[in-house]
Parts: structure tokens; C-alpha cells; sequence
């Protein structure tokens, strides 16, 4: 507090010597001893002592701004002696002037004289005369008057002439806090207006040295508030250590996203459903308990429209959406029927969806926008954004407004480890860097918030970020582990079920760490003797090379076969092998089941063991789901498992050996019933909890941003990339970038390419579409140009440059 004050005193100070004041004249009749001239003085002056520097004048007197003359004869001489002021007010009524203070403002307001207009604060009434009302918002760095926006430090008067309690309000950023300037007094808790009463607001802003400010003073409210945050903070000490205070706990106004109750929410993601992608399904459910009691249309879901057909075959296959009210239809029927929310699910009561045009791009199996989604959000909507993968939305971006100033707060969430898939692929050694330096570059540019599913992830902005999970479960897996726990406490738990398996579910790919399963699957019979039985569940692009792997050429042709009810062996005989595992003498007793819901009835008691190699997942839904049904999750001991430790069904390993004991040991034994608390961390009402809490951004952490820096690097690179994303700069960016169908954006590129294919320019264009399909190809041929840069870029992702 004692802080909070020398820093008001100093602010006062400050005011007192550099805000504008206008010099007032009274002509005296007679002399300057008249005492009506100094009724006058008297009332002016107690208008706004600090704001009208009043005098009595006589003919002979130095020239002021504004004459007051009770005699207009009187003033024709001084005015050919001294000048003739900017305003002359005579016949003045001093009952009006001496009653409401607001009546000499808007006097002199009327005449429009230009120096008298620059020296006029800039101010808004808080009118509740009789029975008048207004509506007053105070604000971290402002305060909001019927809509009218007054920049904190702030003047709050009295209408009325006859009370002189002044007071001065301070913006969050300098500490907050309230001065009565009768008394002296500061009062560092006290940031709420009075609320009764007819009130003058003044902005105190310093013109003298900088008069252009006038002008800049009306930026953008968003502006405004981000420059006020990252502001310098005078509390420093000498050896720019950031000291604790009693507020440093306290959340800021901006990332409030629990107590101010009429925020409005903008999720924005890339994939929808049919698509049963963790980025379709995870940020729906999002959106839809965060509409859970909240008033129509505070929450908004921003998914992507294929607007090709084909996209839409090759993806949905056999949905069938014409317009993206079909798809808008399918969405909410799965809320309704598979998450069991009917009210967020009725358009006119609940979550409200909006679609921006998009393309499926087949060589990053990944949909990206083809136009700018900031466009399609109406300014005065425009609050809370949720980046749902803010590298993948801005990758390829069209051109257009950064989120950050588009709306007041930006959340990041950041899902997929793409470094590590870049990392596998053919060209790795460039294209990871690359993709990683890109990422950290647009992540810290359009992001308030980075929230990092789990530690796995790459460094994008220390300053920012945090590590949380902030998914949940679908209430049928919860209702299941409900179902388990009940059933264990009737039946016990020292008897386990005969002919329990374990199983994988997820998508069929190597990199899901079937690889992986089949190494544990060999060390398992070394030391057992046998395999393990094992039920894989999913479908996937490498399901049929993956199921000779496990089962031998032979025994999966003649499987195939079997459930085919008879064909012709040759198609089988004669293919080349993929791998050489398919000659395999023995084969793995693994079942390929297809996709289905490992909590459909027939399957709750069949499973109580569910193991999954992956360390390429960021946090793997289906382990969670896995453990909030009570069954065992066998997982490795890997950052991105963190989250699931804290759970006593969870078995990690760090070796093949740990893995077989565990096995075995869960083999033997029953999964302990969940309590009521661990089973509410798998819910979604506890990860939209932890999603608010990870959002906030204390007062300490603000002085940290600020202290840091950064603000001003993260403003650039954002002017950057929206430059260079615009007209046919951005479109000759994006194909060289390997954007595909999504690189001409602007349109511009269209009359030349259709100008190519009606004359022989058929090897360019063929070139420039093998750039864009095969863009790792394309990086290598250009290695030369990637090298130098690289190394700049891998610096800049981990913060020790300043680009």
C-alpha cells in the first residue's frame, strides 16, 4: 500500500504540473476589487481548480482564453487592447454555473473554438438526474460510460457545483486504487465509481510534452489494454528483481474467465465431426460445458466447411452434407444422443456453431481455413478466443487481423506434437526444424495463453505457457467405471475375472506404437514362454500391413479369406510384402475387431487390461477413457503420461521388464474402484474447471510478461506474418510452403494458372503442383537456401534472440 501511494502522490504530481488548463478571465466593472467578478472567479474556480486557472482582469490586462463580461462595452476596449480571446461569454447566468458543473463544459464546448477544444478534457457524464439512468462499467484500464471509453487515471466530479469530493482512479497496471483528493487519502482496494449520483469523468492525460497523444489517445480499445499490461511497472527495484506483493495472486481483468459471467466465448478448431479426430470431438464438448448455464450465444463453435465435394468424400465418406446446415445437423444429434446434452445441443437455447470455407489437404491429412476467419466475428462479440492448434490455424492463415487484436483475450491449446511427426517423415532433419521454428513464431505471436496438453510439447513462449490437461471424458465412459466400482464392491475384488483380455484402441499405425507392442509382445514370451493375447480395436490407413505383421502372411491371408466367405489367393500370394515381420512362423494371437467404442455393452467385462506403447500422443484420450471405466492402463513412464500417474490403476514402465511384471501382475488381480474424486477428474466439468484456472494470468505473472519484454516481439512477428500472407506474396509463400489446395487464397493467381492450361505451359504448372504435394521434396531441393536460416529459426524457438 505505502508502494501503491508514493506511486498516486508521484501520479498527482504529475497531473497537477502537465495537464492542460485554460485561462478564464473576469472583467471587473469598475476595479479589480468588484465583488460580482469575484463571485464569478469564485464559482469557475470551484468547478475544477485543476482545470481552470481564474483570474479578474481590467482593460489593461494580458490576453486569457475565455473573457467572461457582465458588460459588453466594457469588453470592446479590452479586446482592442489585448486581443480579442477565443471565447467572450457575456449575459452569463451564474445560478446555472454555481448548480451543475457539467453546464460550463458543454458552454464551452458548444463554441468549437479549436485551442479551447485541445484543452478540454476528454470526458463523459454519468447522468442519473431524477430519474435517469446509466450504465457504468469499471474496467482494469478504463472505465465504460454508456459505451464511452475514459482512459484510467481518471477525474470523477460531482455534477454538482456545491460538492467538491474529487477523486482519482488508477489503472490496474500502476496498482490500482482510489484518492480523495479533499482528504488526501489513498485507498488501494477501492477501483469501484460511486454508484449514485450525477458524475463528470476526465481522462488526466500529459499534452503538454507530447501533444500529438491527442490524437493517439482513440486507438483501438484492445490496444489500449494490452499496451497498459506490458506498461513499465515503477515498483521495480534497482536490481530488476520482481519483488512479492499482497495481489500478486489476484487474476487480471482480461483473463477473468470464471466470475465475469457475461464474457463471450469464440472456440475455434480445426476439424469437425463426422471426423472422429481428437480436434473435432474435444473442442465440441469444450464449447458445450462451457455454454452450460450461460445466456444464448455466449459461446460459439468456429469449425471448418469443406467446401469441395471431393474433400468431403474422401474425408466423411458416406455422410453425405450438401450445405453446412447437413453437417450442423449431424453435429447436434451427436451431442444430443452420444454426450447426452440436449439443451447445448438446441441451437436456439445452447452452443451456437459457425462455419469458415476450408480444404482437406491429403498429403498432411489435415484441413486448413481458405479465408479469414477473423471476418466472420462481429467486432463487438469479440472477447475470449480459444485457439484450438494455434500453429495448424496459422500455418497457412489467410490474410487479415491478428487474434490478438481482434479480440480482448487469446487462449492457445496446443494438441499435437507436430516436431516429433515432422521429425519421422522423409527430410526430418529440415523439415522439423522448420516446422518447429514456425510454430514457436505464430504460437507466441496470436496467443495471451499457451496451454500445453502435457510437458512432451516443445518451448513456445516460457513466459506464457503452462502445462495442463484441460480434456475430459464422455459421460458414458464415467458411468461405466461408476457401473465397475459398484459392481466390485457387491461381488469384492479378490476374485478376477476368468478370460479378461487386454487390449489397444486407436488409430492402425505404426507410429501409434504397435511397433512397439509387438517388441513387448516378443520379450513377453522369452520370458513366459507364450504371447499374450490381445484384441486390437480401430481402424486405419496400415491396418492390413500391420495385421500380417502380427499374424504372419499365412495365417492373415487365410483369415481374410475366412471372413470374406471364400476369393481367389493369388491377390495374396503374389503382393510384395511390406515388411519382413509377415513371415513369421508363429503368429501373434492378436484379433483386428475394427472401430467400435470400448465401453459398448458385450465389452465392459470382457477388458480390465488396456495397454498402449505410444509416446507419440501429446495426452492419449484413450487411456484416459480406459482408466475413467476402472480397467488398467499399462502406459510407458513418458512426459506426455503425466497426467495419468495420480491414478492407482495406472501401471507405467520404464523398461520390457517393468511392462511383463505388470502384466502379469494385472492379470491376477482386479482394478481397485475408483472413489467419487478420482472418477470427477475424468469429467468434463473438472477439465473445463482446470481450463478456466490454466487461463488466468495473475498479477505476478503480468509483471514477469512485463519485465520480460516481449510483447513488442511477439506485436512484430505478427505484422510479419499477416505481410507476408497477403495477395500473391502470400500465395507464392504458401506453395513453396507446401500448402496444396489451400495456397491461392487471394484469388489473384487464378486468371494466370486458367491462362496455363489453355496455352503449353503445362511443365510450369506441373512443377508448381509437384512443389505443393511433395513440399519435403522441395525443401531438399533447396537446401542451400534452408541451411543458413535454420539455425536462426531453432534459436528463435527457444527464446534466445530477439529475431
Amino acid at each position: 500500500q505505502q508502494i501503491q501511494q508514493a506511486t498516486s502522490m508521484t501520479t498527482d504530481n504529475h497531473i497537477s504540473r502537465k495537464h492542460p488548463t485554460i485561462h478564464v478571465g473576469i472583467l471587473s466593472l469598475g476595479n479589480k476589487e468588484d465583488k460580482y467578478a469575484k463571485n464569478i472567479a469564485e464559482s469557475i474556480r470551484q468547478l475544477a481548480p485543476d482545470r481552470f486557472d481564474v483570474t479578474i482582469v481590467g482593460e489593461e490586462d494580458s490576453k486569457v482564453d475565455v473573457l467572461i463580461v457582465p458588460n459588453s462595452s466594457k469588453a470592446e476596449h479590452y479586446i482592442q487592447k489585448n486581443g480579442r480571446p477565443s471565447i467572450v461569454l457575456s449575459e452569463l447566468s451564474l445560478d446555472n454555473i454555481t448548480s451543475d458543473r457539467r453546464i460550463f463544459y458543454d458552454l464551452l464546448q458548444a463554441h468549437r473554438q479549436e485551442s479551447i477544444l485541445k484543452k478540454l478534457p476528454v470526458r463523459a457524464y454519468a447522468n442519473r438526474d431524477g430519474s435517469a439512468t446509466c450504465n457504468v462499467v469499471v474496467r482494469r484500464e478504463h472505465i465504460e460510460i454508456d459505451g464511452k471509453m475514459i482512459l484510467k487515471p481518471c477525474m470523477e466530479r460531482p455534477a454538482s457545483a456545491q460538492n467538491a469530493d474529487f477523486r482519482i482512479y488508477y489503472p490496474k497496471s500502476s496498482g490500482g486504487g482510489c484518492k480523495h483528493l479533499q482528504t488526501g487519502r489513498f485507498h488501494a482496494d477501492l477501483d469501484d465509481v460511486r454508484p449514485d449520483g450525477s458524475y463528470i469523468y476526465e481522462e488526466l492525460m500529459d499534452y503538454v510534452d507530447a501533444p500529438e497523444k491527442i490524437d493517439q489517445r482513440r486507438y483501438r480499445k484492445r490496444d489500449r489494454m494490452r499496451d497498459a499490461a506490458y506498461s513499465a511497472i515503477p515498483s521495480l527495484d534497482m536490481k530488476g528483481e520482481i519483488p512479492h506483493y499482497d495481489d500478486d495472486d489476484d487474476i487480471t481483468y482480461e483473463s477473468d474467465l470464471l466470475s465475469r459471467t457475461d464474457r463471450k466465448f469464440y472456440i475455434v478448431t480445426t476439424a469437425s465431426l463426422p471426423w472422429m479426430t481428437g480436434t473435432a470431438v474435444n473442442p465440441l464438448l469444450r464449447a458445450a460445458y462451457l455454454a452450460r448455464g450461460r445466456p444464448k450465444g455466449s459461446v460459439t463453435l468456429v469449425i471448418p466447411w469443406l467446401s469441395n465435394e471431393e474433400d468431403r468424400k474422401q474425408l466423411y465418406g458416406k455422410y453425405d452434407f450438401k450445405t453446412p446446415d447437413d453437417q450442423e445437423a449431424h453435429v447436434r444429434q451427436w451431442l444430443r444422443e452420444k454426450a447426452h446434452m440436449p439443451e447445448e445441443a438446441d441451437p436456439q437455447t445452447g452452443l451456437q456453431i459457425l462455419w469458415y470455407d476450408s480444404r482437406y489437404h491429403t498429403i498432411f491429412k489435415s484441413i486448413f481455413s481458405v479465408e479469414d476467419i477473423c471476418k466472420l466475428i462481429p467486432d463487438e462479440s469479440a472477447d475470449v478466443c480459444v485457439l484450438e492448434e494455434p500453429e495448424h490455424l496459422n500455418w497457412f492463415r489467410a490474410e487479415g487481423d491478428s487474434w490478438t487484436k481482434k479480440f480482448n483475450f487469446t487462449v492457445g491449446i496446443v494438441h499435437t506434437n507436430y516436431k516429433a511427426y515432422a521429425g519421422a517423415q522423409i527430410g526430418g532433419t529440415i523439415a522439423a526444424p522448420v516446422i518447429s521454428g514456425m510454430s514457436t513464431l505464430v504460437v507466441r505471436a496470436y496467443c495471451n495463453k499457451i496451454i500445453k496438453l502435457s510437458p512432451v510439447l516443445q518451448t513456445f513462449s516460457p513466459e506464457k505457457e503452462i502445462v495442463c490437461n484441460v480434456h475430459g471424458v464422455r459421460g458414458d465412459f464415467v458411468s461405466e467405471g461408476e457401473r465397475r466400482a459398484k459392481d466390485a464392491k457387491q461381488n469384492g475384488t479378490d476374485h478376477p475375472i476368468e478370460g479378461a483380455r487386454a487390449y489397444f484402441v486407436g488409430k492402425i499405425l505404426w507410429a501409434k506404437g504397435l511397433d512397439k507392442l509387438m517388441n513387448l509382445q516378443h520379450f513377453y514370451r522369452k520370458t513366459t514362454g507364450s504371447y499374450f493375447p490381445i484384441d486390437i480395436i480401430g481402424d486405419g490407413p496400415e491396418l492390413e500391413e500391420i495385421r500380417r505383421a502380427y499374424l504372419g502372411r499365412s495365417t492373415a491371408n487365410k483369415s481374410m479369406i475366412s471372413n470374406e466367405g471364400g476369393g481367389n489367393l493369388s491377390s495374396f500370394d503374389f503382393d510384395m510384402p511390406k515388411t519382413i515381420r509377415e513371415f513369421r512362423r508363429t503368429p501373434i494371437p492378436a484379433n483386428f475387431l475394427g472401430r467400435h467404442e470400448h465401453f459398448e455393452k458385450g465389452h465392459g467385462d470382457k477388458y480390465k487390461i488396456f495397454i498402449n506403447p505410444s509416446v507419440t500422443e501429446v495426452l492419449c484420450t484413450t487411456t484416459a477413457e480406459a482408466l475413467a471405466m476402472g480397467k488398467f492402463a499399462i502406459i510407458p513412464a513418458h512426459p506426455s503420461n503425466v497426467f495419468f500417474l495420480q491414478f492407482p490403476n495406472c501401471l507405467s514402465y520404464q523398461n520390457k521388464l517393468e511392462f511383463a511384471a505388470n502384466l502379469r501382475w494385472a492379470l491376477e488381480h482386479e482394478p481397485e474402484p475408483l472413489t467419487a474424486e478420482l472418477t470427477h477428474q475424468f469429467t468434463w466439468e473438472a477439465a473445463t474447471d482446470r481450463f478456466i484456472a490454466a487461463s488466468a494470468i495473475t498479477m505476478r505473472e503480468e509483471r514477469i510478461r512485463s519485465k520480460a519484454q516481449k510483447s513488442k516481439i511477439d506485436d512484430r512477428i505478427a505484422a510479419f506474418h499477416i505481410a507476408i500472407s497477403k495477395g500473391k506474396r502470400g500465395d507464392v509463400a504458401r506453395i513453396l510452403a507446401g500448402a496444396g489446395p489451400v495456397a491461392r487464397q487471394s484469388g489473384k493467381w487464378q486468371p494466370y494458372f486458367d491462362n496455363f492450361r489453355h496455352r503449353a505451359y503445362g511443365a510450369i504448372e506441373t512443377t508448381v503442383f509437384f512443389a505443393q504435394d511433395y513440399f519435403v521434396w522441395f525443401l531438399l531441393s533447396i537446401v542451400l537456401i534452408i541451411i543458413p536460416i535454420r539455425n536462426l529459426i531453432s534459436v528463435a524457438a527457444v527464446g534466445n534472440t530477439e529475431l
